[in-house]
């Protein structure tokens, strides 16, 4: 009976073991990097927010192959050079095995030649340049390039609102001057004439200069490269200008503060984004991520948090595919086929997503799906 009672508690000890060493094999640790301070710090909450989610819900699941997940957060302040430190501290300090983040495409530009020196990959939720992926195989993104957006916009502006003329006001960047010389390449292309292009600062908040010279050129639409922030400020100086060009915009007025902030001079604005629609399952899986991130944090996402929840969980099912890191992790995410929350998740073999972009409208104080879709050929 003794033998048998011992017997049976080496068991039950190995079993317990086994199971709990498989739940806590180690961890692995992902880098973040957004810019939680300065300018854009509200992005980064909406992207900290989904993060989290992100992270708990994983590990509550056993995280990946029994391994805990660990997002390791770093600031770059919205700037290259931010970037450059943010990237070397987690690569060579912390050690990770992957990075989200980098909400710019400047920044993006700027970490390239250190992932690509130390073979990490970055997942980057909003990266839309096309330079991007030039010279690297380690920088995917979630976002259609600049011309995918430039070319839809167009489209639908000189196709359906048969708009004519067109004056850009675009941050900048390297997004701003993409978008600006590909918005007007193709507007002309689709018989409209480019009239005026007007260039800022990042970060500044007074647009009367620019906007008196546009008003002087009267073109009947006006494109803006912007952030939600100074989207808001342009809207309100445009009303104050008594301009009478329709708007139409960049992703990054789909932002709900600025539709809180801006109020009416925000409506009949349009603007490009990532076509979010899909199948039946991705319908699923979008309205059960905002249904329990906005009981959560008590708000909804915004387009950076759907985003960035994406990116993490293009990196959580490579890494359940036996992915770890380096060359392995990349091949295997640039041949995913998953539903995401914002829209299904494809990739070309560049990293670019094979996503088609749509074109929304504000309407009645809110983001109106114009169910309008299309890519660049």
């Amino acid at each position: 009976m003794k033998k048998i009672l011992i017997a049976v508690f080496v068991i039950t000890f190995t079993a317990f073991f086994v199971t709990g060493s498989a739940l806590a094999k180690g961890t692995i640790k992902i880098g973040a990097i957004y810019p939680f301070t300065g300018q854009m710090a509200a992005y980064a909450e909406d992207a900290k927010r989904a993060l989290d989610f992100a992270q708990e819900e994983i590990n509550a699941a056993g995280g990946i192959n029994g391994n805990e997940v660990k997002f390791i957060l770093e600031d770059d302040g919205g700037t290259p050079k931010g970037g450059v430190s943010a990237a070397q501290k987690l690569i060579e300090i912390d050690k990770v095995d992957a990075i989200v983040g980098c909400l710019f495409s400047s920044v993006v530009l700027a970490v390239k030649p250190i992932l690509n020196a130390n073979k990490v990959v970055l997942v980057a939720p909003m990266a839309s340049n096309p330079d991007v992926y030039i010279g690297t195989k380690y920088i995917i993104s979630l976002t259609p390039t600049d011309n995918d957006n430039c070319y839809v916009n167009a489209k639908y502006c000189t196709q359906v609102l048969k708009k004519k003329t067109l004056g850009t006001l675009y941050m900048m960047n390297d997004t701003g001057i993409a978008s600006d010389r590909l918005l007007s390449k193709w507007w002309e292309q689709f018989g409209g004439k480019a009239l005026i292009r007007e260039s800022f600062k990042p970060g500044v908040t007074d647009f009367r200069t620019e906007l008196t010279k546009i008003r002087a050129a009267n073109p009947d639409t006006l494109y803006i490269c912007v952030t939600w922030r100074e989207g808001v400020n342009v809207l309100k100086q445009v009303s104050e200008m008594n301009l009478k060009s329709h708007i139409t915009a960049n992703s990054q007025v789909r932002e709900p503060k600025l539709l809180e902030l801006a109020g009416t001079v925000a409506e009949g604005m349009t603007f490009t984004t990532s076509y979010t629609g899909g199948t039946e399952e991705d319908k699923r899986v979008k309205e059960k991520f905002e249904k329990e991130f906005t009981a959560r944090y008590k708000q909804p996402p915004a387009i950076v948090g759907f985003s960035t929840y994406d990116c993490a969980k293009v990196v959580f099912e490579a890494m359940k595919r036996g992915a770890t890191k380096g060359d392995s992790l990349r091949d295997t995410i640039v041949k995913l086929n998953m539903p995401g929350v914002f829209g299904p998740i494809r990739f070309r073999e560049d990293g670019s997503p094979r996503r088609d972009t749509a074109m929304w409208l504000v309407k009645d104080g809110k983001f109106f799906d114009l169910n309008y879709i299309d890519a660049a050929p």
